[in-house]
Protein backbone atom coordinates (compact mmCIF):
# COMPACT_ATOMS: atom_id res chain seq x y z
CA UNK A 1 0.00 0.00 0.00
CA UNK A 2 1.07 3.45 -0.43
CA UNK A 3 4.16 4.62 1.49
CA UNK A 4 4.19 7.99 3.52
CA UNK A 5 7.65 8.94 1.42
CA UNK A 6 6.21 7.98 -1.74
CA UNK A 7 7.06 10.80 -3.84
CA UNK A 8 4.26 11.81 -6.36
CA UNK A 9 4.93 10.38 -9.76
CA UNK A 10 4.46 10.97 -12.87
CA UNK A 11 1.91 8.61 -14.99
CA UNK A 12 0.00 7.78 -18.48
CA UNK A 13 -3.22 6.03 -17.03
CA UNK A 14 -4.94 6.71 -13.17
CA UNK A 15 -6.92 3.92 -12.77
CA UNK A 16 -9.38 4.16 -9.55
CA UNK A 17 -11.19 1.61 -8.79
CA UNK A 18 -15.03 2.24 -7.52
CA UNK A 19 -15.56 -0.05 -4.66
CA UNK A 20 -19.28 0.14 -3.45
CA UNK A 21 -21.24 2.75 -1.39
CA UNK A 22 -17.10 4.03 -0.51
CA UNK A 23 -17.74 7.68 -2.07
CA UNK A 24 -16.60 6.24 -5.34
CA UNK A 25 -19.26 8.29 -7.48
CA UNK A 26 -17.95 11.60 -5.14
CA UNK A 27 -14.74 10.98 -6.18
CA UNK A 28 -15.64 10.16 -10.21
CA UNK A 29 -17.01 13.66 -10.25
CA UNK A 30 -13.89 15.07 -9.13
CA UNK A 31 -11.63 13.05 -11.56
CA UNK A 32 -13.95 13.69 -14.46
CA UNK A 33 -13.29 17.47 -13.43
CA UNK A 34 -9.46 16.93 -13.61
CA UNK A 35 -9.50 14.37 -17.07
CA UNK A 36 -12.43 15.93 -19.02
CA UNK A 37 -12.97 14.14 -21.95
CA UNK A 38 -9.84 11.98 -21.58
CA UNK A 39 -11.85 10.20 -18.45
CA UNK A 40 -13.49 6.52 -19.03
CA UNK A 41 -16.17 5.34 -16.93
CA UNK A 42 -16.08 1.30 -16.68
CA UNK A 43 -18.75 -0.87 -14.95
CA UNK A 44 -18.32 -3.23 -17.21
CA UNK A 45 -17.55 -6.38 -14.81
CA UNK A 46 -20.57 -6.82 -12.75
CA UNK A 47 -18.37 -8.58 -10.27
CA UNK A 48 -21.11 -8.56 -7.41
CA UNK A 49 -23.84 -9.84 -9.73
CA UNK A 50 -21.43 -12.77 -11.55
CA UNK A 51 -19.47 -15.62 -10.87
CA UNK A 52 -15.81 -15.91 -10.63
CA UNK A 53 -16.18 -18.54 -13.51
CA UNK A 54 -18.28 -15.56 -15.68
CA UNK A 55 -15.56 -12.89 -14.95
CA UNK A 56 -12.67 -15.01 -16.18
CA UNK A 57 -14.66 -15.07 -19.24
CA UNK A 58 -14.95 -11.33 -19.37
CA UNK A 59 -11.50 -11.14 -17.99
CA UNK A 60 -10.14 -12.88 -21.28
CA UNK A 61 -12.40 -11.18 -23.59
CA UNK A 62 -10.70 -8.00 -22.16
CA UNK A 63 -7.34 -9.10 -22.44
CA UNK A 64 -8.02 -10.22 -25.82
CA UNK A 65 -9.88 -6.85 -27.12
CA UNK A 66 -8.64 -3.80 -25.12
CA UNK A 67 -8.09 -1.06 -27.35
CA UNK A 68 -6.48 0.87 -23.85
CA UNK A 69 -3.85 2.50 -26.65
CA UNK A 70 -6.61 4.45 -28.37
CA UNK A 71 -6.89 6.60 -25.60
CA UNK A 72 -4.41 9.37 -25.22
CA UNK A 73 -2.57 10.23 -22.38
CA UNK A 74 -2.70 10.56 -19.70
CA UNK A 75 -6.45 8.99 -19.08
CA UNK A 76 -8.41 7.75 -16.45
CA UNK A 77 -10.55 4.62 -15.64
CA UNK A 78 -12.99 4.62 -12.98
CA UNK A 79 -15.67 2.45 -11.60
CA UNK A 80 -16.68 -1.31 -10.78
CA UNK A 81 -14.08 -3.69 -12.32
CA UNK A 82 -11.54 -6.30 -11.26
CA UNK A 83 -8.74 -4.26 -10.78
CA UNK A 84 -6.58 -7.08 -12.24
CA UNK A 85 -7.37 -6.85 -15.89
CA UNK A 86 -5.96 -3.51 -15.50
CA UNK A 87 -3.19 -4.66 -13.88
CA UNK A 88 -2.24 -7.22 -16.17
CA UNK A 89 -2.40 -4.78 -19.25
CA UNK A 90 -0.56 -1.74 -18.05
CA UNK A 91 2.39 -3.70 -16.21
CA UNK A 92 5.09 -1.92 -18.69
CA UNK A 93 3.22 1.62 -18.12
CA UNK A 94 3.03 4.54 -16.27
CA UNK A 95 -0.05 3.79 -13.70
CA UNK A 96 -1.35 5.37 -10.68
CA UNK A 97 -3.77 2.74 -8.85
CA UNK A 98 -6.31 4.32 -6.15
CA UNK A 99 -9.51 3.40 -4.66
CA UNK A 100 -11.04 4.47 -1.18
CA UNK A 101 -12.09 1.86 1.24
CA UNK A 102 -14.72 2.33 4.34
CA UNK A 103 -14.92 0.33 7.47
CA UNK A 104 -16.50 -2.72 5.99
CA UNK A 105 -19.64 -2.88 8.58
CA UNK A 106 -20.62 0.72 7.80
CA UNK A 107 -20.16 -0.40 3.83
CA UNK A 108 -22.37 -3.08 4.26
CA UNK A 109 -24.91 -1.17 6.15
CA UNK A 110 -24.80 1.86 3.58
CA UNK A 111 -25.04 -0.94 0.49
CA UNK A 112 -27.75 -2.16 2.08
CA UNK A 113 -30.17 0.35 2.43
CA UNK A 114 -29.22 1.92 -1.13
CA UNK A 115 -30.27 -0.87 -2.95
CA UNK A 116 -33.17 -1.16 -0.57
CA UNK A 117 -33.87 2.95 -1.70
CA UNK A 118 -32.63 2.76 -5.07
CA UNK A 119 -34.60 -0.04 -6.98
CA UNK A 120 -35.69 -0.28 -10.53
CA UNK A 121 -36.77 -3.61 -11.91
CA UNK A 122 -35.92 -2.90 -15.35
CA UNK A 123 -32.37 -1.65 -14.80
CA UNK A 124 -31.21 -4.20 -11.44
CA UNK A 125 -28.81 -6.64 -11.96
CA UNK A 126 -29.37 -9.91 -10.73
CA UNK A 127 -28.16 -9.88 -7.04
CA UNK A 128 -30.17 -6.59 -6.91
CA UNK A 129 -33.59 -7.71 -8.04
CA UNK A 130 -32.75 -11.17 -5.69
CA UNK A 131 -31.90 -9.17 -2.58
CA UNK A 132 -35.31 -7.08 -3.02
CA UNK A 133 -37.63 -9.44 -4.55
CA UNK A 134 -36.77 -11.67 -2.21
CA UNK A 135 -36.90 -9.22 0.99
CA UNK A 136 -33.80 -10.48 2.23
CA UNK A 137 -32.66 -9.55 5.63
CA UNK A 138 -30.29 -7.17 6.57
CA UNK A 139 -28.38 -10.21 7.89
CA UNK A 140 -29.15 -12.35 5.17
CA UNK A 141 -27.75 -9.38 3.10
CA UNK A 142 -24.49 -9.57 5.39
CA UNK A 143 -23.61 -13.19 6.09
CA UNK A 144 -24.21 -13.93 1.73
CA UNK A 145 -21.58 -15.76 -0.35
CA UNK A 146 -22.02 -13.09 -2.72
CA UNK A 147 -20.95 -10.44 -0.43
CA UNK A 148 -18.50 -11.68 1.73
CA UNK A 149 -15.26 -9.91 1.51
CA UNK A 150 -16.46 -7.57 -1.34
CA UNK A 151 -12.88 -5.59 -1.37
CA UNK A 152 -11.15 -9.03 -1.55
CA UNK A 153 -13.92 -9.51 -4.92
CA UNK A 154 -12.50 -6.29 -6.98
CA UNK A 155 -9.33 -7.14 -5.92
CA UNK A 156 -9.16 -10.30 -7.20
CA UNK A 157 -5.21 -11.44 -7.95
CA UNK A 158 -4.05 -7.92 -7.94
CA UNK A 159 -1.09 -7.38 -5.51
CA UNK A 160 -2.57 -4.16 -2.91
CA UNK A 161 0.60 -3.15 -2.50
CA UNK A 162 0.52 -1.65 -5.80
CA UNK A 163 -2.04 0.76 -4.77
CA UNK A 164 -0.19 4.08 -4.88
CA UNK A 165 -3.35 5.67 -2.77
CA UNK A 166 -6.10 4.05 -0.49
CA UNK A 167 -8.45 7.37 0.94
CA UNK A 168 -10.28 6.57 3.65
CA UNK A 169 -13.94 7.26 3.06
CA UNK A 170 -14.41 8.71 6.53
CA UNK A 171 -12.22 11.12 6.57
CA UNK A 172 -13.40 11.97 2.28
CA UNK A 173 -12.43 15.63 2.63
CA UNK A 174 -9.14 15.60 4.19
CA UNK A 175 -7.73 12.53 2.24
CA UNK A 176 -8.77 14.13 -1.49
CA UNK A 177 -7.47 17.25 -0.40
CA UNK A 178 -4.03 14.89 0.46
CA UNK A 179 -4.32 13.44 -2.98
CA UNK A 180 -5.21 16.41 -5.55
CA UNK A 181 -2.19 17.97 -3.27
CA UNK A 182 -0.16 15.12 -4.38
CA UNK A 183 -1.00 14.90 -7.84
CA UNK A 184 -3.57 17.57 -9.42
CA UNK A 185 -2.08 20.94 -7.20
CA UNK A 186 -2.21 22.54 -10.97
CA UNK A 187 -5.76 22.46 -10.92
CA UNK A 188 -8.66 24.01 -8.89
CA UNK A 189 -9.79 21.52 -6.05
CA UNK A 190 -14.16 21.02 -6.02
CA UNK A 191 -15.75 18.81 -3.84
CA UNK A 192 -18.67 16.95 -4.79
CA UNK A 193 -20.91 14.29 -2.71
CA UNK A 194 -23.50 12.19 -4.39
CA UNK A 195 -26.19 9.40 -3.77
CA UNK A 196 -25.37 10.32 0.57
CA UNK A 197 -28.42 9.14 2.77
CA UNK A 198 -31.10 11.21 3.64
CA UNK A 199 -31.64 8.80 5.84
CA UNK A 200 -28.40 8.17 7.96
CA UNK A 201 -28.01 9.05 11.76
CA UNK A 202 -25.35 12.24 11.47
CA UNK A 203 -23.05 9.84 13.70
CA UNK A 204 -22.65 6.87 11.39
CA UNK A 205 -24.01 3.38 12.13
CA UNK A 206 -22.26 2.55 15.07
CA UNK A 207 -22.60 -1.87 15.71
CA UNK A 208 -23.03 -3.05 18.99
CA UNK A 209 -20.48 -5.37 20.76
CA UNK A 210 -23.45 -8.40 20.55
CA UNK A 211 -22.85 -11.89 18.73
CA UNK A 212 -24.03 -10.40 15.05
CA UNK A 213 -21.20 -8.22 14.84
CA UNK A 214 -18.51 -10.42 15.84
CA UNK A 215 -19.27 -12.79 13.51
CA UNK A 216 -19.71 -10.20 10.91
CA UNK A 217 -16.17 -9.22 11.61
CA UNK A 218 -15.03 -12.90 11.65
CA UNK A 219 -17.26 -13.54 8.42
CA UNK A 220 -15.27 -10.08 6.42
CA UNK A 221 -12.38 -10.59 8.20
CA UNK A 222 -10.13 -10.14 4.86
CA UNK A 223 -11.86 -7.03 4.19
CA UNK A 224 -10.91 -5.92 7.58
CA UNK A 225 -7.38 -6.98 7.07
CA UNK A 226 -7.37 -4.77 4.00
CA UNK A 227 -9.18 -1.69 5.96
CA UNK A 228 -7.03 -1.36 8.96
CA UNK A 229 -3.92 -1.57 6.65
CA UNK A 230 -5.19 1.40 5.16
CA UNK A 231 -5.98 2.91 7.82
CA UNK A 232 -2.81 2.57 9.27
CA UNK A 233 -1.21 3.89 6.23
CA UNK A 234 -3.12 6.73 6.53
CA UNK A 235 -2.43 7.35 9.81
CA UNK A 236 0.98 7.28 9.04
CA UNK A 237 0.96 9.69 5.73
CA UNK A 238 -0.01 12.92 8.89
Amino acid sequence: MESPKRKSKKFDYLISLHLPKTAGRSFRFYLKSIFEQNFILDKSDGVLHNSLEQRQVQLEEFLQNHELDAHPAPCCFHGHFLMYKYYQVLQEANVLYVCWMRDPFQRMRSHYDYWLRNYNPTRAESLHKKVVEEAWSFEQFCFSKQMQNVYCQFLWKFPVDKFDFIGITEYFNEDLKYFHDKYFNKHELKFYHEHKNPFKEPIGYKPSEDQFFKDFQEFHKEDYLLYQAAFNDRSNRY
